[in-house]
């Protein structure tokens, strides 16, 4: 070990280096992101790795040279900033307590008065970053591979809380991502789903065509054609049909914000087939490092470009050849004054959703909406932070059911007193 030590690192000081930043070179941001998610978030356990290997340095002293001796100081530096990072991350409840106090006042935010909200504390234990990949799933039952549609891909999962319950449940529909490309929905969400279904809601999660094969709007078509089932049956499986929010990650976050903000609006291409079917009205919006913009309307990608990548897979037509299209699949181009509430939850040094348009997305929908809408930004964050347990995800999750909480508090007062 001591003649190794150095070459792991240097390897260390390198991956570190990139974690920390956000490069907008376009051969770099795939790497960058998956280099920066995986150090960021299990900067812990690295840095225990780097501690690790002093030790075992230690024991073999007898074959310590200079370049051991170098190696040994630099991985004590690595840890150290490893650690930093860890500390850093356990500031994100914080965070996420200034963002609520910014909207809402003190009688919303207190377990005492708004009851819902003494349900966000339960689950999910505070420490399960050290256990990152172990997820729940004892305490639900998991209906697999339901057909909402007649393609072989439009099928959904509905995860059920075994508890007994005399009332309907409130719905969650996650959104996987994916670039429009990839369908891993039975991996995404996991931390969120465990967190919702300890506090008593129903979690659905959805698969939809995927491109290139299918092009836009083929992926709204199906989400819209899910929430159509969702009306149609999920009282079959305890769930409120008048109460469903949506959620979802990277481009299950653009179709999220899509399916809340279209309403209703673009039957005769969003709901072909089904057109004359008013689809229930969602509750509540929540994403995840989502991408608002096809049209880069801000110029935020002027350096690193989507509109190729969208031409070549997602979309029917080119942007100069069809913009309506291309407007309509753009969130921040859908924003009105009867959208519903929003929670936007973005990595600081995201560097495949970018945060300049995750931040031009809010400030248009803080000028249009007439809900409290929230707008979170994690410092030292790359993209796809909550796809197992970390500082990051846990503080996240925790706030996406405290937010989603509020909501269906103010829902079922609604109800009592209408």
């Amino acid at each position: 070990m001591a003649s190794l030590i150095f070459f792991f690192s240097i390897l260390g000081f390198i991956f570190i280096a990139i974690a920390k930043r956000s490069c907008r070179y376009k051969p770099a941001v795939i790497p960058q992101f998956i280099i920066g998610a995986l150090i960021l978030e299990l900067a812990w356990a690295h840095a225990l790795f780097n501690i690790i290997l002093m030790l075992m340095a230690l024991g073999d002293a007898a074959n310590w040279s200079i370049n051991t001796v170098l190696g040994f100081a630099l991985c004590a530096y690595n840890a150290f900033q490893l650690w930093c990072i860890h500390d850093r991350s356990l500031q994100s409840p914080k965070h996420f307590e200034g963002v609520f106090k910014q909207q809402y006042d003190a009688a919303t935010l207190s377990p005492a008065k708004n009851t819902r909200l003494s349900l966000v504390d339960r689950g999910v234990s505070k420490h399960q970053w050290l256990k990152p990949f172990r997820f729940k799933t004892k305490d639900m039952h998991i209906h697999k591979d339901i057909a909402y549609g007649s393609l072989a891909e439009q099928r959904l999962t509905i995860y059920e809380p075994k508890a007994d319950h005399d009332t309907p449940l409130p719905v969650m529909l996650y959104i996987h991502g994916g670039g429009w490309t990839l369908d891993h929905a039975e991996r995404q969400g996991l931390p969120l789903r465990d967190k919702l279904i300890a506090a008593g809601w129903l979690v659905v999660s959805i698969h939809y065509r995927l491109s290139p094969a299918a092009k836009f709007p083929d992926h709204l078509i199906d989400c819209k054609l899910a929430l159509n089932w969702l009306q149609d049956n999920i009282e079959e499986f305890g769930g409120n049909p008048e109460f469903i929010i949506t959620s979802g990650n990277s481009a299950g976050a653009h179709l999220a914000s899509l399916l809340a903000l279209t309403q209703d609006k673009y039957k005769d291409i969003v709901q072909p087939g089904f057109e004359d079917k008013t689809l229930p009205a969602i509750k509540g919006c929540i994403n995840l490092y989502g991408v608002y913009d096809f049209t880069d309307k801000y110029h935020h990608r002027d350096q690193v470009p989507i509109e190729p990548f969208l031409e070549k897979s997602v979309m029917p037509d080119s942007y100069k050849k069809n913009p309506a299209l291309w407007e309509l699949a753009s969130p921040i181009h859908q924003l009105h004054g009867n959208a519903p509430p929003f929670f936007i939850i973005h990595g600081e040094l995201d560097t495949l959703a970018f945060v300049e348009e995750a931040r031009s997305f809010y400030k248009d929908l803080q000028q249009t909406s007439r809900q409290i809408n929230l707008y979170a930004e994690l410092p030292c964050t790359q993209h796809a932070f909550d796809l197992f347990y970390s500082v990051h995800s846990l503080a996240t999750v925790k706030a996406i059911h405290q937010f989603a909480e509020i909501l269906y508090y103010d829902y079922l007062h609604t109800e009592f007193t209408d």
